[in-house]
């Protein structure tokens, strides 16, 4: 079939091939400029992204960085294959090492293990190295560990079978809903070690530290419990640094040095990369 310049340039009734026009031709050039490009910005805005309100071409402003995010997801499952050894890992290994999420939250978790001791999420651990090293260097915390990237989260489990620190629990949830659903005062540490820095402008909003995810952490968190952010994208520490300052109750206390703990793998390809790594901590008053 022509395209539309062909078919508009057409005698007033007729297509290039002397048939009669389909609908939609013979429009103005200019609405049908506005229709093919309009309509495919909307076409391709991406799975996450609401429908576009409006007339055709119009374009939405950009979304408050602090807004909750639209259909309230802020984590996502990364793509990857999962082996079929990952995947009897995740069967086998995860029904053991799985953290109770029913409400109340964390009262659930206690219940269900008998563990009285101080809870710590550790959000997005990527394949567990660091938070396997958080738990063996604070026995006296139990900590939770939020993973939904699969592969990420079975080479977790396969460590905690072959050595574990006896208080690390696991799971597969949004770590934005769980922080929100948490009980007041129930968590004694929030630690977010390099979360995807969602680096474009029009990706901002779904960025995990927003002043909804500053304020639900600050109601989660007992008074002296820590909220521990490290980036190696400065924009993303300038964004955290002012997300977090509306929160009277959150404050800063590192002075951006180094926090003691392992290096990650993105840490590690941050700095392959010659970008900073800037660690953040701030404290419930």
């Amino acid at each position: 079939m022509p395209r539309n310049r062909d078919v508009i340039a057409s005698p007033p009734g007729t297509s290039a091939g002397g048939q009669a026009p389909p609908i939609g031709v013979g429009i103005l050039p200019q609405v049908a400029r506005q229709f093919r490009f309009g309509m495919g910005r909307t076409a391709h805005a991406g799975r996450s992204d609401p429908p576009r309100p409006g007339r055709l071409g119009a374009v939405t402003p950009a979304p408050d960085p602090g807004a909750p995010p639209v259909g309230g997801v802020r984590t996502t499952r990364r793509r990857g294959r999962t082996s079929a050894a990952k995947e009897a890992a995740l069967r086998d290994l995860l029904p053991r090492f799985a953290a109770p999420l029913d409400d109340p939250w964390p009262a659930s978790l206690r219940s269900a293990l008998d563990d009285d001791r101080p809870i710590a999420l550790d959000i997005g651990v990527g394949t567990g190295e660091a938070t396997v090293a958080w738990a063996r260097d604070r026995p006296d915390l139990l900590v939770v560990a939020l993973e939904l990237h699969r592969p990420g989260l079975a080479r977790l489990l396969d460590d905690l079978e072959a050595d574990d620190p006896g208080n690390v629990r696991v799971a597969e949830a949004d770590a934005h809903a769980l922080v929100h659903r948490c009980q007041p005062g129930a968590l004694t540490a929030v630690r977010l070690l390099f979360p995807d820095p969602w680096p474009k402008r029009r990706h901002v909003g779904r960025r995990m530290v927003d002043r909804a995810f500053a304020a639900a952490v600050a109601d989660a968190l007992a008074p002296g419990g820590e909220l521990h952010v490290a980036t190696d994208w400065d924009d993303y520490a300038e964004h955290a640094r002012s997300m977090v300052a509306a929160e009277p109750r959150l404050v800063a206390r590192s002075g951006d040095r180094r926090v003691d703990r392992p290096t990650t793998a993105y840490e590690a390809r941050g700095l392959a990369a010659g970008r900073r790594i800037t660690d953040l901590v701030w404290a419930r008053r």
